[in-house]
């Protein structure tokens, strides 16, 4: 379960990332 949130919490990050990139 531990990696599973880490794996998500990845895949949140980088639509964050993505979503800054777009806006700039």
């Amino acid at each position: 379960m531990l990696v599973f949130h880490l794996f998500t919490r990845l895949r949140g990050e980088g639509k964050y990332t993505i979503a800054m990139m777009i806006q700039n």
